[in-house]
C-alpha cells in the first residue's frame, strides 16, 4: 500500500523520469497522473491527461495488449514489463513500459509504472532499466519508512512503512509540523539543528527518539537530504532506520571476533560475503545521482542482512559495495543457505522482482574457513576474512568442475515416471541423474551457491546423458528436461544451450520438452516469449514451472503445452486453497494446456488431485 494519488502526483511531478498512473475506472482503464516528462514524451499536456483513456498504449507486434494485461497486474499487484506503441505528435513512438500494480492508502488499485523511449535509448537498454528500477525502488521503497517534510518542517508525505514503525493513522500527523513526532523533553535541544537541516542543501544524519502511538519512545537513526523543488516548494526527505531492530540481531563489527575464536579454537569459523556486482551500467546511467543512491542502497541492503542475523553473528562492511558475515550458530550448509536467501531479498528490494538486468546483481557465498592462531594478525579481519572465502570458493569451483566433468562420461538418466493423478503411468518421464550424482550434483552446487556458469554446466550434464537414454525406435515417450530459467537469461549461455540442442539427434529432439524451471519472480511476460521462440525450434514443446499457484503467464502461442507447479506451493487444499487450484486449472486448460503437479509427497495426496481435474502428477523422491 502507498501513498493517496495526491501524494504521488506530488511526489513525481517533477521526477525526471516518465511517470504513468492508471487507474481502473468501471473496467475502463484511465489515466489517474501523468508527469512533465510523460507529457513531453507523448507531446501532450500532463495536466490535461487525467482521465484520458489508456487506450493510448497501443500493441505491437509480439506483446500481450497493454490494456488486459496492465488491468491484471494492475489487481494482482504484480510486475509488468512491456513494449507498446504510443501515438504522437510526429508519428508512433516504441515505448518500454515497467510498473507494478499497487493499491494506495485509500485502497484504490493502480498501476504505476516509468517508461522510456526505445528508439532514443536503444542502446542504453539494460543500464537505464536497471538505473529506473534502482531509483524508483530506493525513492519509493514501501518497505523503508519515509516522509517528507515543507520547508516549515510540516509532514506533507508519509509512507505506511513510517506509519507501521511509529503506529500512527496518517491523520493524527498529515499536515502536523515534525514536532509532534518528538517526545517533549528532546525537542529543546533538537529544534535548533532541525530547523538549521531543513535550510541546507547537505545530507544530514543523526539518532534520536520519536514518539510512537502508545505513548513509548523508539531510538531511530533518521538521514535527511533536500529534494528537488516540487509545485515550486522546496522539500526535505527523511528516512528512518529503528535502532530498536538492532539490538537483537548481530553483535556489529567484526572486531570480538579474534578473542572468540581464541576462546574456542574447536569450534569452526563459517563466514560469509554479500556484495553489489555489475552495478557499473547503473553508475553511469544515473551519473551524479548514483552517490546518492548508492548510500540508500547500501543501507537497505544493510538493513536486510541485520534482519536475518541472531545475536550471536557479527556483520561489517566493505570498502566495495559488500558485507562480511561471521555465522555464530550456523553450520555450513544452512550458512550458505542463509547467505543466498539473504541476496534474493536485497536483488529484490533494490531492483524490485523484475530481472531486467542480470549484470545487476548481488552474489553471495558462505562456507567454512581455517584461520591459523595468529591469522589475525596480518591484516584487518575483514580481508583475512575475504581472503580465506575466496580460495574456498575457487577450491570448490575446481571440485565442482571435476565432479561434472565425471558426471558426463559415467552418469546416467534414471527419469521420474509422470503419471495420472489416479495412478496410471502416461508417456511422460521428467529426466534426472541418477543416483549417487543427483546428491553429489546438487550438494555441490549449494556449496558453490549462485554461480551460474556451474549451475548452467550441470543442466547440459543432464542434456547430454539423454542421448544414452534415448533409444531410437525403443521408447515412444516425452522426456521432459529441465533448465534453470535464470541461466539462460544470459545471451552467451542460451546460445551455447542452443547449440547443443541443434547438435542432438532428431529422434531425441522430437521427443524432448524443454522444462523452464525456478523462473524468478515478474519476469517480464516479453523474456518468457522471447525464451520460448528461441528453445521452441529445437524441441517437441516448452512447459513452463510457476512460480505460485496465482501465477498466470501472458499468452505463449502454441508451443507451451504444460505447465507445472510443486505440490508445495499448492497449499493447504481445502476452501480458499481448492478454489484458486480450480482457478489454475480453468485458466490454462481454456488455452489448451496441461496441469504438472511435480514433487507429489504420496499416493494419496496424487490421488485426491484427480476430483479436481489435474492432468498430471510426479511423485517427489
Amino acid at each position: 500500500m502507498i501513498e493517496s494519488l495526491t501524494g504521488i502526483a506530488d511526489l513525481f511531478s517533477s521526477f525526471p523520469l516518465p511517470v504513468l498512473v492508471l487507474r481502473d475506472d468501471g473496467a475502463r482503464l484511465v489515466v489517474a497522473f501523468a508527469n512533465e516528462a510523460f507529457g513531453t514524451l507523448a507531446g501532450l499536456d500532463a495536466a490535461g491527461m487525467e482521465n484520458m483513456s489508456a487506450a493510448l498504449l497501443q500493441r505491437v507486434e509480439g506483446q500481450p495488449d497493454p490494456g488486459p494485461a496492465i488491468m491484471r497486474v494492475m489487481h494482482q499487484g504484480s510486475v509488468l514489463d512491456i513494449e507498446v506503441g504510443l501515438m504522437r505528435r510526429g508519428g508512433r513512438v516504441s515505448l518500454r513500459l515497467v510498473g507494478q500494480g499497487l493499491r494506495t492508502i485509500d485502497d484504490i488499485p493502480i498501476f504505476l509504472g516509468v517508461a522510456r523511449d526505445n528508439g532514443e535509448f536503444h542502446k542504453l537498454a539494460q543500464a537505464r532499466a536497471s538505473s529506473e528500477l534502482m531509483l524508483s525502488a530506493v525513492i519509493g521503497n514501501i518497505d523503508l519508512p519515509m516522509l517528507m517534510l515543507s520547508d516549515d518542517g510540516r509532514i506533507v508525505l508519509v509512507n505506511p512503512a513510517m506509519l507501521r514503525l511509529i503506529e500512527r493513522p496518517i491523520d493524527e500527523i498529515a499536515g502536523r509540523h515534525f514536532s509532534v513526532l518528538v517526545p517533549i523533553d528532546d525537542w529543546p535541544a533538537l529544534s535548533p539543528r532541525f530547523h538549521e537541516a531543513l535550510q541546507s542543501d547537505e545530507e544530514s544524519r543523526r539518532a534520536l527518539r520519536l514518539l510512537t502511538g502508545r505513548g513509548k519512545p523508539i531510538h531511530v537513526e533518521i538521514q535527511g537530504k533536500p529534494v528537488r523543488q516540487i509545485s515550486g516548494r522546496r522539500l526535505r526527505m527523511l528516512t528512518c532506520a529503528s535502532l530498536e531492530d538492532l539490538l537483537p540481531g548481530p553483535r556489529g563489527s567484526l572486531s570480538e571476533l579474534p578473542e572468540r575464536a581464541a576462546a574456542d579454537p574447536s569450534r569452526p569459523l563459517i563466514a560469509g560475503r554479500l556484495q553489489l556486482i555489475g552495478l557499473n551500467d547503473v553508475r553511469t546511467a544515473l551519473g551524479e545521482r548514483w552517490g546518492q543512491v548508492r548510500v540508500q542502497a547500501l543501507a537497505i541492503a544493510e538493513g536486510v542482512i541485520r534482519r536475518h542475523l541472531g545475536a550471536e553473528d557479527m556483520l561489517e562492511r566493505t570498502a566495495d559495495d559488500g558485507f562480511v558475515i561471521f555465522f555464530g550458530e550456523l553450520p555450513e550448509a544452512e550458512a550458505s543457505v542463509r547467505a543466498r536467501e539473504i541476496a534474493q531479498q536485497i536483488r529484490n528490494r533494490l531492483l524490485g522482482n523484475s530481472t531486467a538486468s542480470l549484470e545487476a546483481q548481488v552474489e553471495s557465498f558462505a562456507a567454512e574457513v581455517e584461520v591459523a592462531d595468529d591469522g589475525f594478525d596480518g591484516g584487518g579481519i575483514a580481508d583475512v576474512l575475504l581472503a580465506k572465502l575466496a580460495q574456498r570458493r575457487e577450491e570448490s569451483r575446481q571440485q565442482v568442475s571435476r565432479l561434472l566433468k565425471n558426471a558426463l562420461q559415467k552418469a546416467t538418466l534414471d527419469p521420474i515416471q509422470v503419471t495420472q493423478p489416479e495412478g496410471y503411468p502416461i508417456p511422460f518421464f521428467i529426466a534426472d541423474l541418477a543416483h549417487p550424482w543427483r546428491d553429489d550434483i546438487a550438494n555441490a552446487l549449494m556449496s558453490i551457491a549462485d554461480d551460474l556458469n556451474v549451475s548452467f554446466e550441470a543442466d547440459l550434464v543432464t542434456l547430454s546423458v539423454a542421448m544414452d537414454w534415448h533409444r531410437p525406435g525403443k521408447r515412444d515417450a516425452t522426456l521432459i528436461m529441465p533448465v534453470r530459467f535464470e541461466n539462460l537469461m544470459l545471451p552467451r549461455l542460451l546460445d551455447r544451450y542452443v547449440e547443443v540442442s541443434r547438435n542432438l539427434p532428431v529422434e531425441l529432439r522430437r521427443q524432448l520438452m524443454f522444462h523452464l524451471v525456478q523462473m524468478p519472480a515478474g519476469t517480464a511476460g516479453s523474456r518468457i516469449s522471447g525464451m520460448v521462440q528461441t528453445l521452441g525450434p529445437h524441441c517437441k514443446g516448452i512447459a513452463i514451472e510457476l512460480n505460485g499457484v496465482d501465477h498466470v503467464l501472458d499468452p505463449l502461442g502454441t508451443r507451451v503445452s504444460v505447465v507445472s507447479i510443486d505440490y508445495e506451493l499448492l497449499g493447504p487444499l481445502d476452501g480458499p486453497g481448492r478454489a484458486r487450484l480450480q482457478r489454475l486449472l480453468r485458466t490454462y486448460h481454456l488455452r489448451k494446456m496441461r496441469l504438472l503437479i511435480t514433487k507429489v509427497p504420496r499416493e494419496e495426496d496424487a490421488f485426491r488431485l484427480a476430483s479436481d481435474g489435474v492432468d498430471m502428477v510426479a511423485l517427489a523422491r
